[in-house]
């Protein structure tokens, strides 16, 4: 039996490639550690035995869909699925889902109070050029910021996240998932409620190009109570890895660059376009010289694609400091 840490309250109540630019290119991110709580009952058995805290503080927890309070209770048509997979119906997202934590383990980080954190450990840390966020928050809605931390250690800070009430919020990832009173085993069905959220955070330029290690949440402020569950993320997968030796045409140099870009080679290169990630056109350079000036640019990732007289192309993933 997992310790029961509300039943007082209860009791109260690169490289170098030529590939061409991909769409969205979803990925889910399992966590290593950080969860802290189990919010989900599921099995066989009451739901005090399968939850280690609440969702709202009220004694309310999400139901998995192979929860029966005993063996001979009909299965339920609603509730988390039991392989965790959470498939988000956001219009923007085709094709997005969340893997959360083990049903039968911790699977929230659950926030109470203001200045609370948590940090959540990822097993295989990706580059990204967006991060989504799955999670909601019980007994009214709730800020927060997220703290996402690179492999090199460096951080971008996202500020001012609301996070609605998992009742009758919109943006939702997920619907109509069915909540238990701990205890009681009393479920309650609604075809709309409760509900889950997700959260968009854009990576600036120059953290594209690196790997996501873990996120660190802190509540700011709001009554409710913030459970995080998940994130997934938009891997940066335009271009594909490649050996600088396998790079033919018009070696480039150095790489990472400052303001100065050197190409070995120009005598075959007819213009050259730089790109950011998503596409964006930043500069062009007609009859290119070997030197290329692109101070102006900010510090991030870019794409030079150097067109060659023959008709052919090649792309240079290149960052600039």
């Amino acid at each position: 039996m997992k310790k029961k840490l509300f039943l007082q309250k209860l009791s109260c109540v690169v490289l170098f490639s030529t590939v061409v630019m991909q769409a969205q290119n979803f990925q889910t991110m399992p966590v290593l550690s950080g969860y802290t709580d189990d919010v989900i009952a599921n099995g066989i058995g009451s739901s005090y035995d399968s939850v280690s805290n609440d969702i709202d503080g009220v004694g309310y927890a999400f139901v998995a869909t192979d929860f029966k309070a005993v063996s001979s209770d009909p299965p339920l048509a609603f509730g988390i699925p039991v392989n965790g997979i959470i498939n988000s119906v956001v219009a923007s997202t085709p094709g997005l889902s969340y893997q959360l934590g083990d049903l039968n383990s911790n699977n929230s980080l659950r926030l109470e109070t203001a200045g609370q954190n948590g940090t959540l450990v990822f097993i295989t840390p990706l580059a990204a050029l967006k991060l989504y966020m799955l999670a909601t928050s019980g007994s009214g809605a709730a800020t927060v910021m997220a703290t996402v931390t690179f492999t090199d250690n460096t951080s971008q800070v996202f500020s001012n996240i609301s996070i609605p009430d998992w009742y009758g919020g919109s943006n939702y990832a997920v619907q109509g998932l069915g909540r238990v009173v701990v205890g009681i085993d009393d479920i309650e069905a609604d075809s709309f409620n409760p509900r889950i959220y997700q959260f968009a955070l854009n990576m600036d330029t120059a953290n594209q190009s690196k790997s996501v290690k873990s996120v660190t949440l802190t509540k700011s402020g709001g009554d409710g109570i913030v459970n995080l569950f998940a994130f997934s993320a938009d891997k940066n997968t335009q271009l594909s890895t490649a050996e600088v030796s396998g790079f033919k045409k018009g070696d480039i140099y150095p790489n990472p660059f400052k303001d100065v870009f050197h190409i070995n080679d120009i005598k075959n290169v007819k213009s050259i376009t730089v790109s950011d990630v998503a596409g964006r056109e930043v500069k062009a350079i007609d009859n290119p010289s070997t030197v290329l000036q692109l101070g102006e640019l900010n510090a991030g990732l870019y794409l030079v694609t150097m067109n060659f007289k023959d008709g052919s192309k090649s792309t240079v993933k290149a960052i600039k400091k």
